[in-house]
């Protein structure tokens, strides 16, 4: 191959390229492609559950958060019944003005309804409100189904300037009916006897 018009280069012998025994190998890539992930900041987030009806979402290092009005979520978690599915928080910052945020409740079951109780800085901002399955956060925001915040006022983040967001379940108010039906036989066979 090697001559030919537009046949690649004969490749070396390893015996010429080896220095000592040691062969260098290096890698360089042109950077000449648009890059196609958008890189935000990496959100530093704990989650813990009291029961099955309390959830503490804590964020971290919020002041730069606030610079990306990306929507943040939180760690997946499951309140009253592990049937009622994934539920989790979300946090959009700068709404409505730049030191705000907007604080949702999510559950992805269709036709749920759940009213909880959304609390920051020890009950400075608090609201109870009915959160709907597969709500948006238009529609949230037009419906007064959120939570706003200022991060600006006093004992809302604490001193390592982070957000404590507790969420509590007050009611389940609607569950669909084929989801009660599963819960129900759900419950059934776990009250049924334990062979050995």
């Amino acid at each position: 191959a090697a001559g030919r018009p537009g046949a690649p280069p004969a490749s070396p012998r390893l015996e010429d390229v080896l220095r000592d025994g040691v062969l260098e190998v290096g890698l360089e890539m042109a950077d000449d492609s648009p890059s196609t992930s958008v890189q935000g900041p990496i959100v530093q987030q704990s989650l813990q559950m009291t029961g099955l009806e309390v959830a503490e979402w804590r964020l971290f290092n919020v002041d730069k958060l606030l610079k990306d009005r990306r929507l943040f979520s939180s760690p997946p978690f499951r309140f009253h019944h592990v049937l009622l599915g994934d539920m989790y928080l979300e946090l959009r910052p700068g709404v409505p003005y730049e030191e705000h945020c907007v604080l949702f409740f999510r559950c992805r079951v269709p036709r749920m309804r759940l009213r909880v109780h959304l609390e920051v800085g020890g009950g400075a901002f608090a609201k109870s409100f009915e959160a709907m399955g597969r709500s948006n956060e238009e529609l949230d925001l037009k419906d007064g189904r959120c939570l706003q915040v200022n991060l600006s006022a006093p004992n809302v983040l604490d001193a390592s300037g982070a957000l404590l967001v507790r969420a509590s379940l007050e009611e389940v108010v609607a569950v669909p009916n084929t989801l009660q039906d599963l819960i129900r036989r759900q419950d059934e066979r776990a009250s049924w006897p334990k062979r050995l």
